[in-house]
């Protein structure tokens, strides 16, 4: 793939993250809504799970005052108590992950719920599969200029 593409795709991207992130004259609030999901009874993020919360950074890079919420659950298998401590540490570790890529410890409202609020009937395979998540939702605020040369390549950097 020649340069002027891979510039093109990059700038696009750009544009299309600096749009999501409500960037205009005045404020407004948007929100990110992402899920990543566990194996049974464990608690360590997954490969995909890394790139998803890697592309939730990249997103929080061009925008600003952002609080990110981040909820662990579990699915029913295993007793009560055991599941609460493993949403827990689901959210402990994705929250982590975050923090050990410069993200603001301060930014951050935490929630673990275990096996309480199933998003999925927990009496299928792929239902206890979408229930051992994390649900992790970014709320944006921004007041950056819409002509903000920054953000924001020229018709002429696009070509």
């Amino acid at each position: 793939m020649c340069n002027k593409m891979k510039n093109y795709i990059k700038h696009t991207i750009l544009i299309i993250l600096t749009i999501f992130c409500g960037l205009g004259a005045n404020a407004q609030e948007s929100v990110l809504n992402k899920s990543i999901y566990f194996q049974t009874g464990k608690f360590n993020l997954t490969s995909k799970g890394k790139i998803v919360l890697t592309k939730i950074i990249d997103t929080l890079s061009i925008c600003s005052n952002y609080k990110i919420n981040i909820n662990g659950f579990s699915d029913n298998v295993g007793d009560s108590v055991f599941n609460k401590t493993l949403s827990e540490n689901r959210m402990l570790t994705t929250k982590m992950f975050f923090i050990s890529k410069g993200i603001d410890s301060t930014l951050f409202i935490t929630h673990y719920f275990g096996e309480s609020k199933p998003k999925s009937n927990n009496n299928t395979e792929i239902g206890k599969q979408k229930n051992r998540r994390v649900d992790i939702s970014v709320f944006y605020e921004n007041q950056i200029p819409i002509n903000s040369s920054k953000f924001i390549p020229s018709i002429a950097e696009l070509y």
